[in-house]
């Protein structure tokens, strides 16, 4: 289980640094720390983000407060997270568990912690493996939180290969929309 979450996190760097190139952000590094204390020193940066995280985050407070620590004074902070009523990711990865043929749960209503300004939001999704690349880190989520040692195991190597199948099959190998709800917060630091 470590291997697979290590590489899952390798995989969360490559993603971010696929996304900087992508939108050429320049001067721009990404890491996988712990948001709850990223050992970044005070002051450090001008703009920080935490993107769809806080809301699976044990201790909020702590990335709150990490997360002032170390913008510049002016600087940007910016996070984003699902809106409680959000459908998006979830009756996707929730038919694909569905159609497995072994316990895979998932819960009804995802946790969600915040509400502070919602807007409507829609994902394209082009493919299939373009879906299970973007919600990798949802699908762990819920496996490694929901499902017993026996379902984990029933779905080593197989779960991505289903996760395809089902959502080739679920859209005739075309692309989908997913109709989102997000909460955005942003401040600045005070100079």
């Amino acid at each position: 289980m470590l291997v697979e979450q290590v590489r899952s996190l390798h995989s969360y760097k490559a993603i971010s640094t696929r996304r900087c190139s992508k939108y050429g952000w320049e001067n721009t590094a990404t890491a996988v720390v712990d948001a709850q204390n990223s050992g970044f020193p005070d002051k450090s940066f001008s703009h920080v983000t935490l993107n769809f995280a806080m809301h699976i985050i044990p201790d909020p407070q702590a990335v709150l407060r990490d997360t002032m620590r170390i913008p510049k004074p002016g600087g940007t902070l910016a996070f984003s997270v699902w809106h409680k009523d959000s459908q998006g990711w979830g009756p996707d990865l929730r038919s694909c568990f569905k159609a497995l043929p072994f316990d895979a749960p998932m819960p009804d209503r995802v946790p969600m912690k915040f509400q502070i300004r919602s807007l409507p939001h829609i994902i394209p999704v082009y493919t299939a493996e373009d879906y299970l690349e973007s919600y990798a880190m949802m699908k762990s989520w819920m496996v490694y939180t929901y499902w017993s040692e026996e379902s984990k195991e029933k779905a080593r190597g197989m779960l991505d290969g289903h996760i395809l199948k089902h959502l080739r099959e679920k859209y005739n190998g075309q692309g989908w929309d997913l109709s989102s709800t997000i909460v955005l917060a942003t401040c600045q630091k005070p100079l």
